[in-house]
């Protein structure tokens, strides 16, 4: 096969990330990206590294990704993020998100009207 590198937004750079889900979230045709990622458990000298709502990144299909602020989207996580998967219950999707130390929680995916 053959890759292509795309440049991600500044926001998905300066952040640690653990896990990346891509999925067409608004329906419109093209894969968008969520992103998780959090490491608490760091040298005494060091800050834990924090991504404190985890990211979505919107695609245009140009090789071009806009950020969605957690108020639009609905996406707030908080914990230590490690894991993301994508589940489908009596036809509705969910995304799982693993948190170290903490409860899974989950977040329905709903279509833009």
């Amino acid at each position: 096969g053959s890759f292509e590198t795309v440049k991600l937004p500044n926001m998905a750079q300066i952040m640690p990330v653990m896990d990346a889900l891509s999925h067409d979230l608004n329906k419109d045709g093209f894969k968008d990206l969520i992103l998780v990622g959090n490491i608490y458990e760091t040298e005494v000298e060091t800050p834990r590294l924090d991504n404190p709502f985890g990211l979505v990144l919107l695609s245009n299909g140009q090789d071009n990704y806009s950020v969605e602020t957690p108020d639009k989207t609905g996406l707030y996580i908080n914990g230590d993020a490690k894991s993301l998967e994508m589940v489908s219950v009596d036809g509705k999707d969910y995304i799982l998100v693993a948190c170290n130390n903490g409860p899974v929680e989950s977040f329905l995916i709903s279509t833009p009207n």
